[in-house]
């Protein structure tokens, strides 16, 4: 029998926009902490995620990445600056939305939002940038154009104008901090976030550098 699974990743607090009481959390020991206790109660920090994700794997996905984002995209720097704290987010997103993946097996997958314009296109578009960059190879031209056309067409077509520069903005910036760390260390980070998945979520992706 076919089912689907909601999940809700906040992208319209305070804290995703480092903003308010979290404008000056510079300190990444202070960042990392209140980071990992919001999925103590996720519900309350605006996160969705059904009873086929509430387990220990989940829990222990979190206690691993967000030392290991740290290490190997941010150089395990002692403060981090409100940009690279955005960067940080959806960096984590996209390592979530993977092991949500993995967890649930999905036949398909979607990105939407309330009209499916801005936030959901946005999301859709970072999400094949990084799988593409985790690839190794996001040069060609088709992918490139692919990669617009996620971000730009909805909004142009729907509403007749521009994507939601906000949103924009954080797609082609944590693009950017994903496309630099992984030529610097690529094969570290394939290797150390490949051991948090099951061997065939990353074969199903066609990484098979491990």
């Amino acid at each position: 029998s076919h089912e689907l699974i909601v999940i809700t990743l906040p992208k319209d607090t305070d804290f995703y926009h480092q903003n308010k009481e979290y404008l000056n959390l510079n300190k990444t020991e202070d960042f990392l902490k209140v980071f990992a206790q919001q999925f103590s109660h996720p519900e309350e920090y605006g996160y969705f995620l059904p009873t086929q994700l509430q387990k220990p794997d989940l829990a222990h996905f979190v206690e691993m990445a967000l030392p290991a984002i740290h290490q190997l995209f941010f150089h395990n720097k002692n403060t981090l600056s409100r940009r690279s704290r955005e960067d940080f987010i959806e960096i984590f997103y996209q390592f979530l939305i993977l092991k949500c993946m993995d967890m649930v097996e999905p036949n398909s997958i979607s990105f939407t939002c309330k009209d499916a314009i801005d936030t959901g296109s946005a999301s859709h578009a970072a999400f094949y940038g990084f799988i593409k960059l985790l690839l190794g190879d996001f040069s060609a031209k088709e992918e490139q154009d692919f990669l617009r056309w996620l971000l730009y067409t909805p909004a142009l077509f729907i509403r007749e104008r521009a994507i939601d520069p906000e949103r924009l903005n954080r797609t082609i910036s944590v693009l950017e901090q994903i496309d630099s760390a992984m030529a610097e260390q690529g094969k570290q980070i394939i290797q150390t976030f490949g051991a948090f998945y099951h061997p065939e979520t990353f074969k199903f992706l066609g990484v098979t550098h491990l």
